[in-house]
Order: structure tokens, then C-alpha cells, then sequence
């Protein structure tokens, strides 16, 4: 987190409740690097399911990348997202620190969306697992 703080702004989008997830953030961020967070009530609901707008994040949504293990998560921002593996307890995780060179090269692109698009192509995985996403 110390590294990426250094050349991004960092943010959480939890579709954890408040009271349930500021009690971690605070443990796992004591030093507020990640100084915008935003929680259940943040994200919109599509048949059932949490969704993570990022136009809640009130940024230039060419600069705005989502980190989630959730796909149903990025559904409205597709093209801003990476989807990472699942970390659930496991002392051993790498996911997020990987993900550091990737960060580092979109911080110096124009839109993110256009890099990551090409990249991981979760659009079009998305819409071949049946997910429609001009719907949602």
C-alpha cells in the first residue's frame, strides 16, 4: 500500500457496511492513505447484487482503475477494472502486490480504460459469461 500511495490516490469501494468494514480499514490503513472509502450505501443494486459505480468515486473516470475478486463488483465499469483472485486468509497472497508494475504503467497513460481494455478484455468476458451489460 505504501508504494502504490506514493504515486496513486487510493480509495476502498467495499460493499461491506460501514460499521462492519471501517473497524478493518482502520486496522489494515492506520495511517489514512486510503482517505476516500466507500461502502454498501455507495454501491448500486441491479436484481439483488452490490455493484461498484466508480462515477461515486467523483473522479475522471479515465484515471480510475477498480481492483476487485468480485466479477458481479465491476459490472458497471468494466473497462476501469482488474480482477484479481480471491485472498481470503491466506498469509501467502501476492495478488495485490503484482499488480504494482501494472499500476505503475497506467499512471503514465492517457486513459486507463483504453489500457486495461486491451489488457485483461473484461467487457467482452463479461458479456461471453452472459452478464448484459448494456442492462445493467
Amino acid at each position: 500500500m505504501h508504494q502504490a500511495s506514493s504515486f496513486c490516490n487510493l480509495a476502498v469501494f467495499t460493499a461491506g457496511t460501514e460499521d462492519y468494514a471501517k473497524v478493518l480499514l482502520d486496522k489494515l490503513d492506520p495511517c489514512g492513505r486510503m482517505s476516500l472509502r466507500l461502502y454498501r450505501d455507495s454501491c448500486s443494486i441491479v436484481d439483488g447484487l452490490f455493484l461498484k459505480d466508480l462515477r461515486q468515486v467523483g473522479q475522471d473516470l479515465s484515471r480510475v482503475v477498480l481492483v476487485d475478486n468480485s466479477p458481479v463488483s465491476l459490472l458497471i465499469n468494466p473497462d476501469n477494472s482488474i480482477l484479481v483472485s480471491s485472498f481470503y486468509a491466506n498469509p501467502d497472497d501476492t495478488a495485490l502486490g503484482q499488480l504494482l508494475p501494472v499500476l505503475r504503467k497506467l499512471h503514465h497513460t492517457g486513459d486507463v480504460r483504453e489500457a486495461l481494455g486491451q489488457e485483461f478484455q473484461l467487457r467482452e468476458a463479461l458479456e461471453q459469461s452472459g452478464w448484459d451489460l448494456e442492462y445493467i
